[in-house]
């Protein structure tokens, strides 16, 4: 592996004590990636590991608010980048916020922090404006971000850092996606515009690492298993998925891995669609019983086989499963 292409070398990162970078992104909205950021964060938490939870979305936040009342977000990505640009001495830790909810979280496991996009109020749109105006610094972006990461791990010693991704297509997107960390989940649906979006970052990952970077494609709001839909449904989308690895991703000097090679870039894992979870949920209590077992209700199904499965390999990139 290139170490200069992730913010600190993999071999860093799968050290004793290293911090790993999982970007989760997705072209289009709506297709569960933050849902799925959130319960690997919990299944990693609930294996021991401490976890930093990273809201880059800054169009569409939402990841803190899963985690808490609005009344607690004060502070976040967007203020980080804007007040570390004017005052080297800020103190991270004023822009975290720490997961101790007793209904989510054993006592036994790992820690997790959560570090918002920001406050959204009158004053969001005009932070917007000036991180939008970042992108064209040349490098400014980057490094911003960059030093941000850095700060997180010599900060909070973390095992993983887990970062939401900006949708779509612009600077800090790209940045987070394809620069920055140890290994990606591209999440899509089977639609034209969805696989134009992997297709690209796929493209992009190709020229610019090796191609052992970790990537992985989860197939979203796909039927679920047991109906008539699910098995040709699947069948499609991993022969899509081959093909634009074939076409984009896969070093055609090499052995190629068959199609139905498992834990291989092409094999995605599948998210069935979820009314549940398409409603919206909270992952926080205010210690009542009913809200508590609302709470762990909305955990087990974050915890449950298909968000295991990519947890498992994500782990298994780093050589932990």
């Amino acid at each position: 592996r290139d170490g200069n292409e992730s913010v600190w070398p993999y071999e860093d990162a799968v050290s004793e004590d290293g911090t790993k970078v999982v970007t989760f992104y997705s072209f289009k909205g709506g297709m569960g990636r933050t849902t799925t950021l959130a319960g690997v964060a919990l299944m990693l938490a609930e294996q021991g590991k401490n976890v930093f939870m990273l809201d880059t979305d800054i169009e569409a936040p939402g990841l803190a608010t899963l985690f808490f009342d609005e009344e607690m977000i004060t502070k976040g990505v967007l203020d980080y980048l804007i007040e570390q640009g004017i005052d080297q001495n800020v103190n991270l830790t004023d822009y975290v916020l720490d997961v101790i909810d007793a209904a989510l979280l054993a006592e036994d496991t790992g820690r997790l922090f959560l570090m918002p996009s920001g406050k959204v109020d009158e004053h969001y749109l005009q932070k917007l404006a000036r991180i939008d105006y970042q992108d064209h610094r040349a490098g400014y972006l980057r490094k911003s971000l960059e030093d941000l990461l850095k700060d997180i791990r010599d900060h909070y010693r973390v095992d993983y850092i887990l970062i939401d991704a900006r949708a779509g297509f612009h600077d800090m997107g790209g940045i987070t996606v394809t620069q920055l960390p140890h290994g990606v989940v591209l999440f899509g649906n089977d639609s034209r515009q969805s696989w134009d979006g992997i297709t690209q970052v796929i493209h992009t990952i190709a020229q610019g690492h090796e191609d052992d970077f970790p990537v992985m494609i989860a197939g979203a709001m796909c039927p679920e298993p047991g109906t008539p839909e699910y098995i040709p449904a699947r069948e499609h989308f991993i022969n899509q998925a081959y093909t634009i690895c074939l076409e984009h991703y896969y070093d055609t000097n090499r052995e190629i891995p068959g199609i139905e090679a498992e834990d291989e870039i092409h094999y995605p894992e599948f998210i069935p669609f979820n009314n549940v979870i398409l409603h919206g949920m909270e992952l926080y209590s205010d210690g009542s019983q009913e809200n508590n077992q609302r709470v762990i209700a909305y955990k087990k199904i974050l915890t449950g086989e298909s968000y295991g499965k990519i947890t498992n390999r994500i782990k298994k990139w780093f050589g932990e499963a």
